[in-house]
C-alpha cells in the first residue's frame, strides 16, 4: 500500500505508516465508505476502470471538496486483480485538470458564480462555444453527470459551508443557495451526500470540536 503526500495531508496524518491498515470506514462517512467498497469490488470483479468521476472528498472538518476519481485495477503477473490504484484531481485546480475538462471552465465559473439562480445551460454551452447538446455530452464525459446535476452540487456544496453557523436556520440556508424550499433541498441534499441535511450538520459539529480538541 502507498498514498500520496496529498492524501496523507488530507486524513491528518504525517506518515504513511500512520495510515496502512485504515480501512475506507476509518477514514470517511460511513455512507461514502460503502460506497468506495462497492466501487472497489466492481473492479474487481469486471477488470474495469472507473474515470474520472465527480464526487466529494472530505476535509479534515468534514467540508466537502470536489474531486474527479479514476480508479484502476493493479494485476500479478497472472492477470489477477491484485489491488486498486486511485487517482484524485481537485476540481479546482485547473493545472491538474484534463484537456477535455479545460474547455468547460467557462461554464464551471460561471456556474460557480451563478449557481443560486435558475441553470442557464444554453448560456453555458455559450460560453464554451458549443452546443447545448455537446456540452451535456462534455459534461457527462469529463465529470460523468450533467451541467444541472453540476450546479446542484455546487448548491449543496454552499449550503454544507453555510450549516457551519450553528445560528442559519436549513429553511433559510436552501432559499439561499437556490432550492425552492426545504423539502426540495432536503431531497437533493440526501441524493448528493447520502446523509439528511440535520444529521450531516450534527456530525459536522462533531469533527469540528474533536479537531479542536486535537489542537488544544
Amino acid at each position: 500500500m502507498f498514498a500520496s503526500s496529498g492524501i496523507l495531508r488530507r486524513y491528518g496524518f504525517l506518515a504513511e505508516e500512520e495510515i496502512l491498515g485504515k480501512t475506507d470506514f476509518d477514514l470517511n462517512p460511513s455512507s461514502f465508505a460503502r460506497l468506495y467498497v462497492k466501487d472497489d469490488q466492481k473492479i474487481y470483479e469486471s477488470g474495469e476502470p472507473i474515470k474520472n468521476r465527480l464526487e466529494p472528498w472530505f476535509s479534515l472538518t468534514g467540508l466537502p471538496q470536489w474531486h474527479l476519481t479514476s480508479k484502476y485495477p493493479l494485476y500479478d503477473e497472472r492477470g489477477n486483480a491484485v489491488g486498486i490504484m486511485g487517482i484524485i484531481l481537485d476540481v479546482d485546480s485547473q493545472k491538474s485538470l484534463p484537456e477535455v475538462m479545460g474547455r468547460l471552465l467557462p461554464a464551471i465559473r460561471f456556474a460557480s458564480k451563478h449557481f443560486s439562480k435558475p441553470v442557464d445551460v444554453r448560456k453555458m454551452a455559450e460560453l464554451c462555444g458549443l452546443s447545448v447538446r455537446s456540452l451535456q455530452v462534455h459534461f457527462k464525459e469529463s465529470l460523468s453527470v450533467t451541467p444541472q446535476e453540476f450546479v446542484m452540487r455546487l448548491r449543496v456544496d454552499h449550503a454544507i459551508r453555510s450549516m457551519q453557523d450553528k445560528r442559519r436556520d436549513l429553511g433559510e440556508i436552501a432559499i439561499d443557495v437556490g432550492f425552492s424550499d426545504q423539502s426540495a433541498f432536503s431531497r437533493k441534499f440526501r441524493e448528493i451526500m447520502h446523509d439528511s441535511p440535520l444529521s450531516y450538520r450534527k456530525r459536522l459539529a462533531q469533527q469540528s470540536e474533536g479537531l479542536r480538541r486535537r489542537e488544544t
